[in-house]
């Protein structure tokens, strides 16, 4: 594999005020996909297949999908589904079913074959692709296609093309809602709203975020990262930590914040990061009391709010989101400021992402 230096992920972040501002509406904005009307209004459970960034992409919008579109809404890694998951299904389950394969790429091994078998077995099933690749496999599959397709920058190092994903599959929650006469927590016009009141405050959330970049390596050891989240922002969580081990190569996972606290929390070293979101809604009581008890074991503690929390006196270091702000939706933006983080670690570290400054892509 080619050398991929981190300044690809600067390079890439320069454009993210356009991206929301008009990338990310205009795919709001698109003609309905799903043919079939009739179908959609017997619908009762949508299935999301992906891999990697897909995958999280389809689990970070979970919540948001359902509460727009009112369906049973189940993301799922494309092998699992392929090998366990199909073998539940019956020609019965999948006229209400609808299966969604998801791959920026367009052509990701395990959901064109998780879409192939399930179109095999159950011929008159309705399968959709989004697709960020125009042509790409996926779409041979799919009885109905949706294109996130945006300006191509390069497939690495994959965060457009996730916020791509995401605002995809809220258009189909839309256009689900729309034919089904449901009226669900966001409209389609109030989501593009928000992707545009969030475009005027990326470029500050980027520049404060770099304002912290020593106080935020001088807490970080070698050791791991844990990112953690409850609804919404677990998804983010795997995300941000999926970005930080391919871009700096130090080791990071996501995790519900509850589970980590039940499990990971034991784990040494004490010292180790733990990145928490702190999101005004149901859960932040709970994302308050953690930050407060694991900061009291020893762990560095780095809390991610949104502006209206930007004041508050929490943790060893906070990073702001500016811009609109709803528990919900927050997955759409708060993925950013440890995306731009995981490069400025590289950077100091000196190191390529993926591995490519390494030998190992020569074994492979």
């Amino acid at each position: 594999m080619e050398l991929k230096l981190p300044q690809l992920v600067f390079d890439q972040m320069k454009t993210y005020k356009s991206l929301y501002a008009e990338e990310l509406p205009a795919l709001m904005k698109k003609q309905p996909v799903l043919k079939n009307d009739l179908y959609i209004k017997h619908l009762q459970s949508v299935y999301v297949i992906g891999d990697g960034d897909s995958l999280y992409a389809a689990k970070a919008v979970e919540y948001a999908f359902r509460a727009i579109s009112g369906i049973n809404y189940c993301p799922v890694p494309a092998f699992e589904f392929t090998k366990y998951t199909l073998e539940g299904f019956s020609k019965e389950k999948s006229k209400s079913s609808l299966l969604i394969g998801l791959s920026a790429s367009g052509g990701s091994p395990f959901v064109v074959e998780a879409m192939k078998r399930y179109r095999d077995s159950f011929p008159e099933s309705h399968v959709l692709s989004i697709c960020g690749k125009n042509g790409g496999e996926i779409e041979k599959q799919a009885t109905d296609i949706y294109s996130a397709q945006i300006m191509e920058l390069g497939r690495t190092p994959g965060i457009r093309t996730y916020a791509a994903s995401m605002v995809g599959l809220l258009a189909i929650a839309c256009e689900i809602a729309e034919k089904r006469l449901f009226k669900g927590a966001f409209s389609r016009s109030e989501i593009i709203q928000f992707l545009e009141a969030s475009a005027e405050g990326i470029e500050q959330t980027q520049n404060e975020v770099l304002g912290q970049r020593m106080k935020i390596l001088n807490l970080l050891d070698d050791s791991h990262i844990a990112f953690v989240g409850s609804g919404p922002s677990h998804g983010t969580a795997l995300f941000e930590a999926a970005k930080f081990v391919e871009t700096s190569g130090v080791y990071a996972f996501g995790q519900d914040m509850e589970e980590w606290n039940h499990v990971e929390g034991f784990a040494y070293p004490l010292e180790s990061m733990l990145v928490i979101h702190l999101n005004p809604g149901v859960a932040y009581k709970r994302a308050e009391t953690l930050a407060i008890s694991a900061g009291k074991i020893g762990h560095k503690i780095i809390v991610i709010v949104p502006e209206e929390l930007k004041n508050i006196e929490l943790g060893d270091a906070r990073v702001v989101i500016y811009g609109p702000n709803d528990d919900l939706l927050s997955p759409l933006i708060q993925y950013i400021p440890f995306t731009l983080l995981a490069a400025v670690v590289a950077e100091e570290y000196g190191r390529a992402m993926f591995l490519t400054d390494t030998a190992i892509w020569s074994r492979l």
